[in-house]
């Protein structure tokens, strides 16, 4: 057991050490506890899909490009950045009702779990190869092991935006500094995916 918990720890630390740097930047565009939280639980959605994906319908995603596809949802993040540079200007103070509130908790989560599966041809390419060889114990225990690393990831990222100075400077350069996080986090994603190779370099 102690094999398959050190190997879930390298497996979850070989594809996800760049999230860390995305799930900062996810933090960083959530102005309440709520969107916070939000960005939380999307990741652990997303980060479940890949695991499930992985594991029901491995020969499928190893014949199909699923890294270069998974990585066009790049594009997301650029229009969500893009949008929310042109409008900055609404006020975030308003009071919301409870539906609005519900709809921005919804739309938050969903944009995070976008952001996760887009990033996330990384983790198939591992999780394939590595749930074949655990049996129904072990791929529970790889399953615990990677969501409390996720946990991890949440809390270190939460404790960054979270130091005082980085906090005062995104405060008051967020209208110019998260429209840019995304649309790096875009770019990033596209490039790293090897998607643009993929499109354009047949």
């Amino acid at each position: 057991m102690g094999l398959v918990v050190a190997a879930s720890v390298i497996a979850f630390l070989t594809t996800e050490m760049d999230s860390l740097a995305v799930m900062v930047v996810l933090f960083c565009g959530s102005d309440t506890h709520m969107k916070k939280s939000a960005v939380a639980f999307g990741r652990y959605i997303g980060l479940a899909l890949l695991v499930a994906c992985s594991f029901f319908f491995p020969e499928q995603l190893t014949s199909c490009h699923i890294k270069e596809k998974l990585a066009l949802l790049g594009i997301i993040p650029i229009v969500v950045g893009i949008r929310t540079g042109v409008a900055h200007r609404k006020d975030s103070n308003r009071q919301r009702s409870a539906f609005v509130s519900l709809a921005l908790f919804f739309l938050a989560c969903l944009f995070s779990v976008v952001v996760t599966v887009s990033n996330g041809g990384d983790n198939i390419s591992v999780y394939i190869p590595f749930l074949k060889s655990l049996n129904a114990q072990e791929f529970f225990l790889f399953c615990i092991v990677l969501f409390m690393m996720q946990t991890l990831w949440c809390a270190a990222s939460l404790a960054i935006v979270s130091v005082k100075s980085i906090k005062e400077y995104i405060q008051k350069t967020k209208y110019v500094l998260i429209p840019f996080l995304f649309i790096v986090v875009g770019l990033y994603i596209l490039l790293a995916g090897g998607t643009i190779i993929w499109l354009f370099g047949k």
